[in-house]
């Protein structure tokens, strides 16, 4: 089905029916924003037919994952499935296992799957294996002293490199000079710590040539200080939290940088999403790219592609390709472009760049800015991630320009004129966290709350009063220790679900204030 059509809707129709039969449906998603909110909007529908809904996030405990595993219908990310899977094979007995076939002994995972955006999940991340590890201690020592002999080595002399494998070969020489500057007879001699120096070289010059700073992964900061690296999703611009390369090649990278070294990761499980869905009785995808890849889709998972018409003519004009010698000369020319259409000007188009990487990213905002055009950015580094919601709901806005990675282009909608029912929401849970009904703790990871500048306008005195006797009704009635899952259910139930006669007070009072903020912001 194309951009949309309502993928979102439709899949509650084979999720619905393949729950009568007793065994789970799960919608799997790229993310776990995606998750949650087709939990919160699609749940209301399957609720309402009297079937139980779950969702997955990450940072659950054993006990709310099984809980929500044990539903009809499960809302859960990728990553965090394939997560699940694996512990659960760490698992020692049943007991402690959260997926609710994982005790059978079949290794199949009985019920109804449908993944969304299948192409990128089934095909372009087939074979990207999630990996569990134990952490052993990193000789940093080594990891130092292999990072200055991989700077002294020089490519095309000492080593070749293999950019389409990923991959770095010494040749004689190499072995030969680096040899001689250990002081050792071969790279390959186990030494008294138990391991040989060559994959410590190789890793090295592996981080020197094959991996760069804001493409493949972020250095990470906390109070101005490097901690760590994190590693960028290439498929979707997102640093992936939690993830390390394995065989010591984050500790080479993180030596490149000159942060500590942390401890070592030794694989314990994996599986890749090929295997892992597969594992399925039922499978299904929906996308709106599949028939480039229905020749494998059918090969790999005997999944047949069927193509959904839209329900109106596209009335999208698509342009052909231009293609460019330089980078340079692209982006001079997407500044032009962006000039020409009244990017930047209050009564200009709105105007939305996608970009491949960070750097990327960063390189056009900087171009922009030189010819006097603010821009929005939306990037893997984590200061931005955590503003998408609000960035995308101002996507919209006249002469608005967004520039972003393609971590935005999977299931957010850019509307047209803005978004005054997101930029409500927002506003209203910035009340509601003033006011007290969140406790720091929770508070802490909400996303920051905007600057009163981004919203369309002021609000008045009356409407902010409104607000207020909302927030201390809810903090009247549900006290101060909700979590900020819970905070965003009542926010979702405030703003995107009908009224119903058994609303308690403080949901009514809150709707009726969202509404009169929606409608101030239109």
């Amino acid at each position: 089905m194309a951009t949309g059509e309502g993928k979102t809707l439709v899949a509650t129709l084979p999720c619905y029916l393949n729950a009568l039969t007793g065994q789970p449906s799960f919608v799997i998603t790229v993310n776990d924003y995606l998750a949650r909110r087709d939990m919160e909007k699609m749940g209301q529908v399957h609720r309402f037919l009297g079937l139980t809904v779950g969702l997955i996030q990450s940072g659950m405990t054993e006990e709310e994952r099984r809980e929500a595993y044990s539903c009809d219908v499960v809302y859960v990310t990728n990553s965090e499935l394939g997560f699940d899977y694996l512990r659960d094979h760490l698992a020692l007995s049943p007991g402690q296992t959260v997926l609710p076939s994982a005790g059978s002994g079949s290794g199949e995972v009985d019920g109804f799957c449908v993944v969304d955006e299948a192409d990128s999940v089934l095909i372009d991340e087939a074979r990207t294996p999630l990996i569990i590890s134990k952490q052993v201690p990193a000789p940093s020592e080594k990891y130092s002293v292999a990072k200055t002999l991989a700077d002294a080595l020089t490519p095309g002399i000492h080593y070749e490199v293999d950019e389409k494998n990923k991959n770095v070969v010494l040749d004689e020489r190499g072995y030969r000079d680096c040899e001689r500057a250990l002081g050792i007879d071969s790279l390959f001699a186990v030494g008294p710590d138990g391991s040989a120096w060559a994959p410590y070289v190789t890793n090295a010059v592996k981080a020197k040539e094959l991996f760069s700073k804001d493409i493949e992964y972020t250095v990470l900061e906390d109070g101005g200080e490097m901690v760590g690296v994190g590693i960028i999703d290439s498929f979707t611009g997102r640093v992936l939290d939690g993830r390390r390369w394995s065989d010591g090649l984050h500790q080479s990278i993180e030596a490149k940088e000159g942060i500590a070294v942390s401890e070592q990761s030794q694989v314990i499980a994996k599986v890749t999403y090929q295997s892992l869905f597969r594992q399925f009785s039922r499978l299904s995808g929906m996308t709106g790219t599949a028939m480039s890849d229905a020749n494998e889709l059918e090969g790999i998972y005997g999944i047949k592609v069927t193509p959904v018409p839209t329900a109106l003519p596209v009335a999208r004009r698509d342009y052909p390709d231009v293609a460019f010698k330089t980078r340079r000369a692209a982006n001079d020319a997407l500044v032009r472009e962006i000039v020409n259409v009244g990017g930047g000007q209050p009564d200009g188009r709105p105007c939305l760049v996608g970009t491949t990487s960070v750097q990327q990213s960063e390189q056009i905002v900087a171009a922009l800015a030189e010819n006097g055009i603010a821009t929005e950015l939306l990037n893997a580094l984590p200061a931005n991630a955590a503003r998408e919601s609000e960035i995308i709901a101002q996507a919209g806005r006249a002469g608005v320009v967004t520039v972003a990675t393609n971590m935005a282009g999977r299931g957010t909608d850019v509307l047209l004129g803005g978004c005054p029912s997101t930029m409500a929401r927002i506003k209203v849970r910035a009340v509601l966290v003033d006011q007290g009904v969140i406790g720091e703790d929770a508070a802490s990871i909400l996303p920051p709350t905007p600057p009163e500048e981004y919203f369309p306008c002021a609000l008045d005195e009356d409407t902010t009063f409104v607000l207020k006797d909302a927030g201390a009704s809810i903090k009247k009635a549900l006290g101060t220790g909700m979590t900020a899952l819970e905070l965003d259910e009542l926010l979702t139930v405030a703003t995107d679900t009908t009224e119903s006669e058994e609303d308690p007070e403080h949901i009514i009072k809150l709707r009726d204030a969202a509404e009169i903020v929606k409608d101030a912001y239109k």
